[in-house]
């Protein structure tokens, strides 16, 4: 991003633009393509360096906590009975 292009971002996320319309209006108004994402990842650096922009945002960034070796819970099965306490008829259907 040219430090043009980066002005013209804050301007707008100054005067209360999402990044999606910041987007959107930069691609009708000046004919330069970036996505909402890159536009939020300015603002978090932004704010990393001491800057404002995010305090603009409507809404605050979700906080995320790192699952340092966390155990995986998906497709666990709650009160599974075991292969091996299963009835004999079973086995033979």
């Amino acid at each position: 991003m040219t430090p043009a292009v980066c002005a013209l971002i804050a301007e707008k996320v100054s005067l209360d633009f999402s990044p999606e319309q910041v987007s959107g209006w930069l691609l009708t108004e000046r004919d330069i393509k970036i996505s909402h994402e890159r536009i939020y990842q300015h603002v978090w650096t932004d704010k990393h360096q001491g800057g404002e922009l995010y305090k603009h945002l409507r809404h605050s960034s979700k906080k995320r906590k790192k699952q340092y070796g966390s155990k995986d819970k998906r497709g666990q099965i709650r009160n599974r009975i075991s292969i091996e306490e299963r009835p004999e008829i079973v086995g033979h259907l």
